[in-house]
């Protein structure tokens, strides 16, 4: 119930400051169709019919798709683990009965329902009967949520040692744009390269999801290596948050800045 709570209040948060979710939608609108116009012009000058293994409107509905993602997948975890360390206020969350990553988690999933409802809303009506493409999409989904906000929880962790966690942003936002696929399917890149970035957080969550999700013929293996990968990486990233967490409380004085 505690943590229903916690998702109430990140709902709220959003729907009382609708001008930054307005803003938010609108740059993303802004970008899918500069992507969706700069890729029209590429096909129209190529004498090719696919690119990199996608027609013309399945890299619109790529784009689209890795666009509304963006959305949902934000830094909000990071700055607001960051400003109760700095504000000290965290030494109130660590006598209370419940858990810290758990209580972000939930307030992570509850501001960002909106965008969760949509493409789980897609990924039904893209599937239609398919019960096995809804069922193994829709899990891929859950943990990429999962992936995503532990791997925030873990950045957001660092503000024990750091002062401001602004400067990691752009960096963040840098790596999420590129291994994300947010420009262009990770399939376009060469082979060798490709084979490496596609496993990595970024690629999981956005690029990897999407190719598969686009796949509604049937449910193939790289759709459970997907997924292998990234409860391997949530094991990974939980270990090393818990033991960045423990350092960290070591660290902490318990005053805000």
């Amino acid at each position: 119930m505690k943590y229903i709570t916690s998702a109430f209040n990140g709902l709220v948060n959003v729907t009382i400051f609708k001008s930054n979710l307005i803003i938010s939608i609108f740059s993303r609108v802004v970008q899918v169709c500069l992507a969706i116009l700069t890729w029209n012009a590429i096909y129209d000058g190529s004498n090719h019919r696919y690119i990199g293994g996608y027609n013309r409107p399945e890299m619109f509905k790529y784009l689209i798709l890795t666009s509304l993602l963006s959305l949902l997948f934000t830094m909000e975890p990071v700055f607001n683990l960051s400003k109760r360390v700095k504000e000290g206020t965290i030494s109130a969350w660590i006598i209370r009965p419940i858990s810290i990553n758990l209580e972000s988690l939930s307030t992570f999933v509850g501001s960002k329902i909106l965008f969760i409802c949509i493409m789980v809303i897609y990924l039904l009506v893209v599937g239609g009967t398919n019960v096995s493409y809804i069922i193994v999409n829709v899990l891929y989904f859950a943990l990429d949520i999962l992936l995503w906000h532990e791997l925030m929880y873990l950045i957001g962790l660092l503000s024990f040692w750091l002062i401001q966690m602004w400067p990691l942003e752009p960096i963040i936002n840098a790596f999420y744009l590129f291994l994300g696929g947010l420009l262009f399917p990770l399939s376009l890149l060469p082979q060798y390269f490709y084979e490496i970035v596609r496993f990595s957080p970024f690629s999981l969550v956005s690029s990897d999801l999407i190719q598969v999700v686009l796949n509604v013929k049937n449910v193939s293996l790289t759709n459970y290596i997907y997924i292998f990968s990234i409860v391997v990486w949530y094991l990974l990233l939980r270990a090393c948050s818990i033991m960045l967490f423990k350092n960290g409380i070591k660290k902490f004085e318990g005053v805000g800045i």
